[in-house]
């Protein structure tokens, strides 16, 4: 043990006094002399051993020490003779894997769709022969926004950008809170028209397919909430950036192509589907209830209604749709839905 090449430090659990360690583990440190009965709060100021304590094998992080980091690992062991327990560590060192990794993270590819949502009303409400100078006008705000982040931007419609830059620069442009959004309300038509941009940004994704697709469902869900605001989809979350423009009219199509499909997502997820509306249901709740339990037997998916079948404003309409087939046992009470609860059960309120 004395020579393995793997660093190993042992020291008492009760009193923290350093007791032993190899000579691997001693060119780890910066006090060679005197390492032998220290405390560990002198040798390793500011790190934690109490995960030993819970009955762990590794520590739940990395351990930077000495600008150097390490994974490590270890056991307790209780001597014969009523002696305190001992703890016995190894330490790996990571420093290299750790750089790679965070060098990996910072370079990974980053979608983004820019949209400048009022177009046709800007161009509208600008002259012919200054039109030109409004696109240019807007091209500049892009540009400068952009620029640093050696990214690469690409005009591929009359109002769309894309945007592939690195995830180094997102932390950047989230912490700014995409203050291109404010620069570009700078530019004004004729009419006193000011344009307002949407952005969906994509990451987190195993392929530039799955990035687009993540940036174009966050720039769908932007428009959805009235465009004039940045929205990012990960794998699992939305975040939201922005968003002073009042929604239009012409968003509500937009907004409900977005709601069904993270409907439909969420109900291809789950094992079991339950739709409940408000206590005392009147033919609304009902109604509404009906209509989702067709969309997830459309999905392929059983569903069932939590509702009050004796307390309820819609008796003749319930009557009917419990003497139809595909709703021969989908209408539950509260408690015996409570009962049938299993994991991964999506409830649609």
């Amino acid at each position: 043990m004395l020579f393995t090449p793997l660093p190993m430090m042992v020291f008492d659990l009760a009193t923290e006094d350093i007791l032993w360690s190899s000579e691997s583990f001693l060119q780890l440190t910066e006090q060679r002399e005197g390492i032998f009965d220290a405390h560990l709060e002198t040798v390793f100021p500011n790190i934690s051993f109490h995960w030993l304590l819970e009955g762990k094998t590794e520590a739940p992080e990395t351990v930077v020490w000495n600008h150097r980091t390490y994974r490590v690992f270890g056991g307790v062991s209780h001597p014969e003779g009523g002696q305190s327990a001992l703890a016995t560590t190894y330490w790996m060192d990571v420093t290299d894997t750790e750089e790679m990794r965070r060098t990996l993270e910072l370079t990974r590819p980053v979608v983004a769709i820019l949209m400048v949502d009022n177009y046709e009303d800007l161009m509208k409400a600008t002259p012919e022969g200054k039109r030109s100078a409004v696109r240019a006008m807007l091209e500049e705000k892009l540009s400068q926004w952009s620029a640093g982040s050696e990214g690469m931007m690409l005009k591929y419609d009359r109002d769309r950008y894309l945007f592939v830059f690195e995830e180094k620069s997102f932390s950047d442009f989230a912490a700014k809170r995409f203050d291109v959004l404010d620069a570009v309300r700078e530019v004004v038509a004729g009419e006193g028209v000011a344009a307002t941009l949407s952005i969906g940004v994509g990451r987190d994704a195993d392929s530039f397919e799955a990035l687009f697709k993540n940036a174009s469902v966050a720039l769908e869900m932007a428009l959805s909430r009235g465009g004039d605001q940045a929205v990012v989809k990960d794998k699992l979350n939305f975040e939201f950036y922005g968003g002073r423009s009042k929604a239009t009219e012409k968003r509500t199509k937009v907004k409900s192509r977005v709601m069904a499909n993270a409907l439909a997502e969420l109900i291809d997820e789950a094992k079991q589907v339950y739709v409940m509306g408000h206590s005392y249901a009147d033919m609304d709740a009902l109604g509404a209830a009906a209509g989702v339990c067709a969309i997830v037997r459309k999905r392929g998916k059983k569903c069932r209604i939590v509702i009050d079948t004796e307390n309820n404003a819609a008796h003749p309409m319930l009557r009917r749709l419990q003497a139809l087939p595909e709703y021969q046992g989908a209408f539950l009470s509260g408690d015996d839905a409570f009962l049938r609860v299993q994991p991964e059960t999506l409830l649609v309120v």
